[in-house]
């Protein structure tokens, strides 16, 4: 830093700087994080909440998302904080149906989105082959705490199964820390 910068006990911060060395103490890692989806498509049964089993991973930082028996993400020891996730999943056109998508905190419901499709005429869920919903909050988490992703299906007329789409542009479970 220029020693013209510097005013009389204080540093005027409108003034432009040029750090030559490392700058520490500012911002947060905002880890563990994770990025994870579901490989393939995925049926669902009429009138079910179903774990959405995100078997794929974009990156997990830590290794706290089990992508393979449990689909949910865990707190690391010494990884409190608060942690913000957002979820998006893509249901096939199914019939006139419910359709619903939440995130929860070890097994109790946080946040939900919840819709109603069906219809006749010139109703726009009858113009469509799919819907994507999407889901955020933020959570204050503790070590061993976990959050999952899940989906729900209700069929008032039509087909009895749902399907949800497959691949990373479809549906996706993202989480980080914001602060320790």
């Amino acid at each position: 830093m220029a020693i013209d910068k510097i005013q009389s006990e204080s540093i005027n911060l409108a003034d432009t700087f040029a750090f030559t060395g490392t700058v520490t103490g500012a911002g947060e890692a905002n880890t563990p994080a994770f990025s994870v989806y579901k490989s393939g498509n995925f049926e669902l049964s009429d009138v079910t909440h179903t774990k959405y089993q995100f078997d794929s991973e974009n990156y997990d930082t830590d290794n706290a998302f089990d992508n393979s028996t449990n689909y949910r993400f865990t707190v690391p020891s010494g990884k409190a904080g608060k942690y913000f996730f957002y979820m998006r999943a893509r249901y096939n056109k199914g019939a006139v149906s419910e359709y619903a998508i939440s995130i929860r905190k070890n097994g109790s419901e946080v946040a939900k989105r919840y819709i109603y499709s069906g219809g006749t005429g010139t109703d726009i869920f009858n113009q469509i082959d799919y819907y994507t919903y999407d889901i955020s909050c933020s959570l204050d988490l503790s070590a061993g705490d976990y959050v999952e992703g899940y989906v729900y299906f209700r069929r008032y007329a039509g087909a009895t199964t749902a399907t949800m789409s497959g691949g990373s542009v479809h549906n996706e479970f993202t989480g980080y820390r914001i602060k320790s």
